[in-house]
């Protein structure tokens, strides 16, 4: 539970009454840089008290599913303008890096953000599933793929169905 809240003005408060009960207070970023257009990101690293940092669950790690749902897929993305991802994570075929409790999605509409971030992916070889990643199937889903220069050419031959589908 939170015992002294010690957050100054560099840091921004976020949540809801729902998000604040669950977490035991406000959830913090730092604030946005001085220069407008800046995107807010979040970086979220997962690791366990033995020092592990990959799972193919992030609950296993030791947080369980209020952390997994809570942070690590919740309060975490709510305020961000992306979410980054490396290629194994990003090649499963049903993945969107959003917000999907019907309470931390009302909470990104009131903070004005659009009803997902994008999806940031970096990958050094491509080996993506284009054809069926759901991530990679919507237009209004905005996608960023970051790669080697030697990898680019190929990305974009098979992401040409997809133009909605940035590659850097």
């Amino acid at each position: 539970r939170t015992v002294r809240d010690e957050a100054d003005a560099d840091m921004v408060r976020i949540g809801s009454e729902w998000t604040q009960q669950l977490f035991d207070g406000p959830f913090y970023r730092s604030r946005t840089p001085a220069q407008p257009g800046l995107p807010i990101v979040n970086l979220v690293f997962v690791q366990s008290r033995e020092g592990n940092t990959i799972a193919e669950n992030p609950q296993l790690l030791g947080g369980g599913l209020t952390d997994k749902h809570l942070v690590y897929e919740g309060l975490s993305r709510v305020d961000a303008d992306a979410v980054l991802s490396g290629a194994i994570t990003a090649r499963s075929r049903s993945l969107v890096l959003s917000v999907w409790h019907p309470e931390l999605v009302k909470l990104r509409v009131a903070l004005g953000k659009p009803r997902h971030p994008a999806q940031v992916i970096v990958t050094a070889a491509g080996d993506l599933h284009f054809d069926e990643g759901l991530m990679f199937q919507e237009p209004d889903l905005r996608s960023i793929l970051i790669a080697p220069s030697s990898a680019v050419a190929q990305l974009r031959n098979r992401a040409a169905r997809a133009p909605w589908v940035d590659i850097i």
